[in-house]
């Protein structure tokens, strides 16, 4: 019971002290707990999204750009998937005759703040590929891996080894009983997010890429009501003119982007779901 009330008073107490000062923002959790995300390399980047829903919604949400760092230990959580696998991301190298290297994803990857705290970006510098004799290269992701903010010198309210424990355990066992009721509604945004992941980030999008985009995200095996939630996002971008272009054009509103809406629009239903969920328990 004593767990009980601190973790309540972790979650809605730091809020009266942020003030003035910077705080660090949210843990996040990453929604799909087994998947292989390929990089597509743009711009000297290889990189791909991936959806994440906050944990801490007393703190902010992060900037684009705001680093965060994976958390590799299970969560010790009874009954959570996360006890049973070591909640990472590993990065995978393919050469040209489909060999598999294994690349040391705390060297070379970045995870990046993308849209608030529905999604991150992982990235990695084009010249691994070319250093290391590489064709390919992807993320395989293993449980919910948790995320942390990379801490900054003026945090002046920085992520705790406490905090970080209560996400690892409370926080992410609440978390992931909510994920596995909304399986519907995150089959739909991933859906939603491997278009996202097969269009051009820094310059205008075709029509055929974008109808190449959809049949891509259409075939996966989903239930009728995932499938529903990804057709209505692309039946309500369908008539976005595609203005986005250069560097940055995430900041510009094109099909691109209008997908991510959609995309944080079905995930932050289930982020509410959990928030709920959390309130009710503390």
């Amino acid at each position: 019971m004593r767990l009980g009330v601190f973790t309540a008073a972790a979650v809605i107490g730091v809020a009266g002290l942020a003030g003035s000062i910077q705080a660090a923002p949210q843990v996040l959790l990453v929604v799909t707990p087994t998947e292989e995300l390929p990089l597509t390399c743009e711009s000297g980047a290889c990189t791909a999204e991936v959806a994440a829903i906050c944990l801490q919604p007393d703190r902010a949400n992060p900037e684009r750009g705001k680093g965060y760092s994976v958390a590799a230990e299970p969560a010790g959580v009874n009954g959570a998937k996360s006890t049973r696998k070591n909640d990472t991301m590993t990065l995978i190298g393919e050469t040209a005759d489909g060999r598999q290297v294994v690349l040391p994803a705390g060297q070379f990857l970045r995870v990046l703040a993308e849209r608030d705290h529905f999604a991150v970006t992982l990235s990695v510098d084009e010249s691994v590929m070319q250093r290391n004799g590489l064709a390919a290269l992807s993320v395989r992701i293993t449980g919910n891996v948790l995320l942390f903010p990379d801490a900054e010198p003026q945090d002046g309210n920085p992520q705790t080894e406490a905090d970080k424990q209560i996400a690892q355990t409370t926080l992410r066992g609440v978390a992931e009983k909510v994920l596995e009721q909304r399986g519907d509604t995150l089959d739909g945004a991933k859906m939603v997010r491997t278009a996202i992941n097969a269009l051009p980030r820094n310059r205008h999008t075709t029509e055929a890429e974008r109808r190449d985009a959809q049949v891509r995200a259409l075939q996966a095996r989903v239930s009728d009501k995932a499938k529903a939630h990804a057709e209505n996002a692309f039946n309500a971008c369908g008539s976005v003119a595609d203005g986005a272009g250069g560097a940055g054009s995430n900041a510009h509103y094109g099909y691109r982007h209008c997908l991510g809406i959609m995309h944080d629009g079905l995930i932050d239903g289930v982020n509410r779901e959990y928030w709920d969920a959390l309130k009710a328990g503390s």
